[in-house]
């Protein structure tokens, strides 16, 4: 008998740990470990509508998160800011984040030189991400800039 109530709380639990709407609920990869890497576009909504193309259009970045921390820039994670269109455009494109509220916001502070502009938050000096999705594959966020509202969705590239 108590085997089966083992082995019904372990199915449960395999079951409830497969996903939720932040990630998985048990994970074996930290948030710094599912963050870390190069993320890509897949879909951005500017105020509910598809601006998708807009992105691509006018800056195409790819997000780069590092783990190490760089004390330089400002005593945060690094994040680097890649492929920005133009493409021959050789500026620096970096910057420093960091986890808040228990993990779900995430501070970042962009620096740029040569006059890069991108779009809402991934133009900002700094601005919070609220994180609805991060797994190893998918890392979605929401920010507000300026009574925006700008709604990401990334891939791993």
């Amino acid at each position: 008998m108590n085997r089966k109530i083992l082995y019904t709380l372990v199915l449960l639990l395999f079951f409830a740990a497969c996903k939720y709407e932040d990630g998985p609920i048990i994970s074996y990869n930290s948030k710094y470990q599912r963050l870390k890497g190069e993320w890509q576009i897949e879909h951005l909504e500017i105020d509910g509508m598809d601006s998708t193309q807009l992105y691509i259009d006018s800056c195409n970045c790819n997000l780069r998160f590092h783990k190490e921390h760089d004390y330089g820039w400002g005593g945060g994670q690094l994040i680097d800011l890649l492929k920005c269109k133009p493409s021959n455009w050789n500026g620096a494109n970096r910057g420093y984040w960091e986890f808040l509220e228990n993990k779900k916001i995430l501070y970042v502070n962009l620096y740029s030189t040569y006059g890069y502009h991108g779009i809402g938050p991934i133009n900002r000096d700094d601005s919070d991400w609220e994180i609805l999705r991060l797994t190893n594959k998918e890392f979605w966020f929401i920010s507000i800039v300026q009574n925006k509202k700008y709604f990401f969705k990334f891939k791993v590239k």
